[in-house]
């Protein structure tokens, strides 16, 4: 089940006035922390109530040096939320909410975004079932980005484990590797066909927005993540029209307010 029909139209009064540019203006505002945290609400208090998911936000983490896997928390962007002159580990902060995460009744649906190099960034979101003490992550960038497989992953998994609410390391179910073999490797829905061994930008920058697209449809199933396999149906070269016509678009249909702020941001541009 998804969240919007795939063969639905864009209509004339979202497509009128659009920048040039669409993909990148899409892009910077489906990014913006508060249209990702209203969408979220929306979901969870009004199109599916029942949904049993709770959501525990996007925590934005570095390595700590280049010769530990450790993830320190990023100060620019928790600025608000910890003490000026403190460091946190992810796995500190993970410790911090574990009577939030062990509620039983409750999903915890939630966002690690790692940031490397200069100016990279990459997100990966995980839902985490307390009652089957398993963990879900979804890597749109599977086998692209291996900041995200290869450190984020691994890193949180560590925490999980470390503090009791999972079992083993086992107790992961890695959603998104779309199985079918490209240049030798199982790639993720962020996949564009393009071979990332040829150029500096082998998929398309929706990292974020295919994970937040993955807390929504989430929600709205209550839990099940089987429309990751929808995706990974897509054709590579189509996913990211995909994104386009079956999520970004219907949304801005859907929501006036939302709509109006998006005419505004490209205005302002």
């Amino acid at each position: 089940m998804l969240v919007y029909p795939a063969n639905q139209t864009p209509s004339p009064v979202v497509v009128q006035e659009l920048p040039v540019n669409i993909l990148q203006e899409l892009i910077y505002f489906f990014n913006d922390t508060k249209v990702r945290d209203y969408l979220i609400r929306h979901f969870r208090n009004k199109v599916q109530p029942q949904s049993g998911c709770q959501y525990l936000g996007t925590m934005f983490v570095r390595e700590k040096d280049d010769d530990s896997r450790e993830l320190m928390m990023d100060e620019e962007h928790h600025r608000d939320d910890y003490l000026k002159n403190q460091c946190f580990t992810l796995a500190d902060v993970i410790k911090s909410k574990i009577k939030y995460l062990k509620k039983r009744n409750m999903r915890t649906l939630f966002t690690l975004a790692i940031l490397y190099k200069v100016s990279s960034i990459h997100f990966v979101s995980f839902m985490y079932d307390p009652v089957a003490r398993r963990l879900i992550s979804f890597d749109p960038g599977n086998n692209l980005y291996h900041n995200g497989s290869r450190v984020l992953i691994p890193n949180c998994v560590d925490a999980f484990v470390e503090h009791g609410l999972l079992p083993h390391q086992d107790a992961v179910t890695r959603t998104g590797p779309c199985g079918q073999y490209y240049f030798g490797r199982t790639f993720g829905p962020q996949y564009n066909g393009e071979d990332p061994d040829q150029t500096d930008l082998p998929a398309d920058a929706f990292c974020q927005s295919w994970s937040l697209r993955f807390k929504l449809y989430c929600i709205l199933n209550k839990g099940d993540h089987s429309f990751v396999k929808e995706w990974c149906r897509i054709p590579p070269k189509n996913r990211q029209a995909s994104m386009v016509r079956d999520f970004f678009i219907p949304i801005l249909e859907d929501h006036p307010y939302l709509l109006d702020k998006f005419r505004k941001a490209c205005r302002n541009r």
